[in-house]
């Protein structure tokens, strides 16, 4: 846990460098800026998903702060503050199939969505697990009976407010075997 403290700008120690807390990542555009007495990181979303997912509609970050997650007008992108890496669809198609509707959120270290599927014509909650690579053979998939609106969570439980005005609750587990799976109840 970070704890900040709060400092007039001209009681700031001279001696802070932000290029010693960030040295490695001279390679990469990341700009900070102190802003009175907090540290900001501005990463900004490639140009390979914003070129054509502009504008930004929702974004999440994870409970540790270290995982953020995009979507624009279609797909979705994740980025990692430790790696420094941003994951993207590798399948364009799969990235052009379907519209983040109800808002991310991230649920342990999967990104979780309420969206609506162009192709099949339905509305869902998506789940993409963040160690893999983004593509449909990763994700799991549960229908919904309208467009999913809102979305919130509580330790392993997801709740959904719909367009009908529905209001569900499912029970997030992973059950472990030879891969991961998710069961939702």
């Amino acid at each position: 846990m970070k704890v900040y403290h709060e400092r007039p700008r001209d009681q700031l120690s001279t001696r802070f460098n932000s290029e010693d807390v960030f040295r490695d990542i001279s390679s990469l555009s990341v700009t900070n800026t102190l802003v009175g007495s907090k540290q900001w990181i501005v990463v900004p979303i490639p140009s390979a998903y914003s070129g054509t997912n502009w504008p930004i509609r929702y974004t999440a970050i994870d409970s540790d702060g270290q995982n953020i997650a995009v979507a624009g007008r279609t797909g979705l992108a994740h980025y990692s503050l430790l790696t420094r890496k941003w994951k993207l669809f590798g399948n364009e198609t799969q990235e052009k199939d379907f519209v983040v509707t109800g808002g991310l959120l991230w649920w342990r270290d999967y990104v979780v969505m309420g969206c609506y599927s162009i192709v099949e014509n339905k509305d869902e909650i998506r789940i993409y697990p963040r160690d893999s690579r983004l593509d449909n053979a990763f994700m799991k998939v549960t229908r919904v009976p309208t467009q999913v609106l809102l979305l919130n969570m509580l330790r392993d439980r997801l709740i959904t407010f719909c367009a009908n005005g529905q209001v569900s609750v499912y029970s997030l587990s992973l059950q472990e075997n030879h891969s991961r799976k998710f069961i939702i109840v």
